[in-house]
């Protein structure tokens, strides 16, 4: 039984290890493959990350209207302002 404890413990310290080098392949990279990290993915279920990705879009769009913009359908700002030539 302590084995199999032993190979358990070995496989999550390898998996915590993989995650940690992705995460610096990520960071390394410039971030190009998402918007978070991949230990975010690996710690939130979809769920949580559509609830927390909804959140953010949210402050986003606050922001935005702070200054007159507007998030388009394809994500991009968009200056309501027509006094305002560019953003």
């Amino acid at each position: 039984m302590g084995n199999m404890k032993k190979k358990k413990e070995r496989r999550e310290h390898v998996s915590r290890w993989s995650i940690g080098t992705r995460d610096e392949f990520w960071y390394i990279s410039g971030q190009q493959s998402g918007i978070y990290p991949p230990s975010f993915y690996a710690a939130h279920t979809e769920e949580e990350i559509q609830e927390l990705h909804q959140q953010c879009m949210e402050q986003v769009r606050q922001m935005a209207q702070k200054y007159d913009l507007e998030i388009g359908e394809d994500g991009k700002l968009q200056n309501n302002n027509s006094d305002n030539n560019g953003i």
